[in-house]
């Protein structure tokens, strides 16, 4: 895909819990796209955070404090940050109340901002799930508040490399949970999610989509499970009715050595499909979140919190995101 170039686009750009890498890999990222000039970002969390991330890696970044009234008036060379209201310092590598508190408030803004259509979509950096949880959030992931917050009820992860597309049938669960949250209609749901992205978004023609087993070998008749014959398989006949094409269920590390036959892959847990996406593409990946509103799109990675604010950090996944951010935006808007 080319990348936008008939109109600067607004994407809102959150900094994630400012004690891991999300900071250092936004400036970073920053830095690097901007003479392609793809968007106008708008970035939610506090200016000394972003100004201390940009002296740590002795970038000439301006950043200066904006609202949503005078976003028009911020000097073409400064990025906007519009703030949370904390009062934070970076604590690297620490899960801290605060941190999390404002990085939950960055998150909320940026959603407000999409639904009001201030923004035509969102990156968000990693936050920390043990720091969301220890200040109440009762969301296992940014990916479950996005949903609740754009008022719908499923949404799907989707990992995208290139041509690679990996998407995942649950999301962040442990994996004796797994099993009892796949259902023939949620199966379903999520196969729709996946084909409305790739033949209305992305217009790909007739896409195959190649569907993992949930057991080892298929689950072998049954005799290793029976979640393929009497869930999968049910789910995969109703998508065929509908002339939809799908494969499977295949065992996943057969379906993964032919990745390139398929034009998005459904994982059934995280990490099936973690795994396969980051040992072929590592860092070149990126997540889009399907089923919302507006787009959005994060890096593959958390918040690495034994490198946090060392230097260290690899921005390339999120340049991939918000690379990827503007690319899908545009997209939307030629079919609109």
């Amino acid at each position: 895909m080319k990348l936008p170039t008939e109109k600067k686009l607004k994407i809102a750009l959150t900094m994630g819990d400012p004690n891991g890498v999300g900071p250092e890999v936004t400036v970073s990222a920053l830095n690097n796209l901007q003479d392609m000039a793809i968007a106008d970002w708008i970035l939610i969390g506090e200016v000394n955070i972003f100004r201390e991330a940009a002296k740590l890696r002795e970038l000439p970044l301006k950043f200066q404090a904006a609202t949503i009234e005078n976003l028009e008036n911020i000097p073409s060379n400064t990025f906007p940050v519009i703030s949370t209201g904390k009062d934070i310092e970076p604590k690297p590598g620490q899960i801290k109340k605060e941190s999390a508190e404002a990085a939950h408030a960055a998150l909320e803004i940026a959603i407000s901002l999409c639904n009001d259509g201030i923004t035509e979509g969102l990156v968000t950096a990693p936050i920390s799930k043990e720091a969301f949880h220890n200040i109440s959030v009762t969301f296992p992931g940014q990916t479950e508040l996005l949903a609740k917050g754009a008022n719908v009820d499923k949404t799907v992860m989707c990992f995208i490399a290139g041509s690679l597309r990996v998407a995942l049938a649950t999301t962040h669960l442990a994996i004796k949970d797994v099993p009892g949250a796949l259902s023939i209609e949620s199966l379903n749901r999520t196969l729709n999610i996946v084909h409305e992205f790739l033949t209305n978004i992305l217009e790909l023609s007739d896409p195959l989509i190649g569907v993992c087993a949930l057991n080892p070998h298929g689950g072998e008749g049954g005799i290793l499970g029976s979640e393929e014959k009497e869930i999968i398989m049910p789910a995969i006949q109703r998508m065929l009715v509908r002339g939809i094409r799908i494969s499977g269920p295949s065992p996943a590390d057969v379906l993964f050595q032919k990745a390139e036959s398929y034009d998005a892959i459904l994982a059934m847990y995280h990490d099936q499909g973690m795994i396969p996406i980051k040992r072929i593409a590592g860092l070149k990946a990126a997540n889009v979140t399907l089923g919302l509103p507006f787009i959005r799109t994060s890096p593959d990675h958390g918040t690495a919190f034994d490198i946090a604010w060392s230097g260290n950090a690899d921005p390339t996944s999120m340049i991939e995101a918000m690379t990827l951010a503007a690319q899908l935006i545009n997209k939307s808007q030629s079919k609109s």
